[in-house]
């Protein structure tokens, strides 16, 4: 079943609330939004409702550092609960009559990113590296102990 025009419409405020966005991830996360929306116009019945929702959920729930996504997101799903369908929730939510998405931020340039100087690569990379360490430790101390493994 293709997605419907009220989540269509859900997910373009989601967009353009997110927009300017001081995530730390934003220079890879709302090209991605902008992308998904280019395929859900240009193919409607590639994405269900449900598709999309668990798309953006995972998405938020993998990437905890970007806490205006994961808010937009929560109001998108509070929004849809409440105009669209049930989601079956195993929790209530209190001051569903404020659910709004928050205005769009002022546009502020975004830097170019760079791959080898992200926080984010670097943090990667370094947890590489003492995983590595930790692995070697081991070994030699396997090695040690169980000499003819």
């Amino acid at each position: 079943m293709p997605i419907s025009q009220g989540v269509d419409q859900l997910f373009k405020q989601l967009i353009k609330s997110y927009k300017n966005s001081n995530d730390e991830n934003y220079s890879e996360i709302y090209p991605k939004l902008l992308a998904i929306h280019k395929e859900i116009t240009q193919a409607p019945e590639s994405y269900s409702d449900e598709q999309l929702i668990i798309r953006l959920t995972s998405s938020a729930l993998i990437s905890p550092k970007n806490e205006q996504f994961s808010q937009c997101l929560r109001n998108f799903l509070m929004l849809y609960e409440k105009k669209i369908a049930s989601l079956d929730l195993l929790v209530s939510y209190e001051n569903d009559n404020s659910v709004e998405f928050v205005a769009p931020l002022a546009e502020i340039p975004q830097p170019e990113p760079s791959i080898t100087s992200s926080r984010f690569f670097k943090e990667l990379e370094e947890a590489i590296r003492q995983r590595r360490l930790r692995m070697d430790k081991q070994e030699r101390e396997k090695t040690i102990i169980y000499p003819f493994t």
